[in-house]
């Protein structure tokens, strides 16, 4: 898995309808902001969902001016029924233009942008035991699709 140093301040971003992000300042590995930016729920068209969560992220790049997003990517596990059943679904095909409308938005400010698959940042582990690490290193829980984003800041840092 690649480490970044501590010494660039970074966004990192578990995308989806329910997009949970964290900001973490340079030579740090504790949060400093996040949240969760979620698609309004009167939009049905898939098209303005992607716009509007485009749009959502690009006021969180505004705001924090990181050196680089790390995004967690698209990942199909074949021996998971859930996970098959979403590609069949399309589900993984509109997740990845979530992703990649987050990567476009970075790459229109000049930050750098990293996409990495689940298993590149967090291996076999469940969700459960990334909770656990979060919560014995920051003493902190975090909302769903948020904590997923600690986790892997943390893991990118070397923390967990």
């Amino acid at each position: 898995m690649p480490e970044y140093k501590t010494n660039k301040s970074m966004i990192t971003v578990d995308p989806g309808v329910n997009t949970g992000w964290v900001y973490w300042v340079a030579n740090s590995y504790l949060p400093c902001g996040s949240g969760v930016l979620r698609c309004a729920p009167l939009i049905k068209n898939k098209m303005e969902k992607l716009a509007d969560m485009w749009h959502k992220f690009h006021f969180v790049l505004i705001k924090y001016r990181p050196s680089i997003v790390v995004i967690e990517g698209v990942q199909l596990w074949a021996s998971s029924l859930e996970s098959v059943t979403s590609a069949k679904r399309g589900d993984s095909f509109f997740l990845s233009y979530i992703i990649g409308g987050y990567a476009h938005e970075a790459y229109k400010q000049s930050i750098e942008f990293v996409i990495l698959t689940p298993n590149e940042w967090k291996g076999q582990q469940t969700k459960e035991a990334i909770d656990y690490k979060i919560n014995a290193t920051l003493s902190n829980k975090y909302r769903d699709h948020e904590s997923d984003a600690v986790g892997m800041g943390l893991a990118l840092r070397g923390k967990i």
